[in-house]
């Protein structure tokens, strides 16, 4: 059985669909929830969903790694290096 991965985005890259190569290496070795986020908004998901995850990768925005890390999920960052 794959392992399962959040992949938290920012909202701006379902236009540019600049995340899209990353997103499709993971989802060949993992079943992967692909969510966006809008800054300044709250997040897009519930809190139960992180009983179903594995890990947790976001995508260039750093800043939201303490939130998944104090519920115990293993993260991941990838960072924008003009923004971190």
């Amino acid at each position: 059985m794959k392992n399962s991965i959040l992949f938290v985005d920012h909202s701006y890259h379902k236009i540019t669909r600049s995340s899209e190569f990353f997103v499709s290496l993971l989802r060949a070795r993992f079943n992967v929830s692909h969510i966006y986020v809008e800054p300044g908004r709250p997040l897009p998901f519930d809190k139960n969903i992180i009983a179903d995850i594995d890990r947790v990768v976001i995508w260039q925005m750093d800043h939201l790694a303490p939130i998944f890390l104090s519920l115990g999920v293993p993260t991941i960052v990838v960072p924008m290096y003009d923004g971190s």
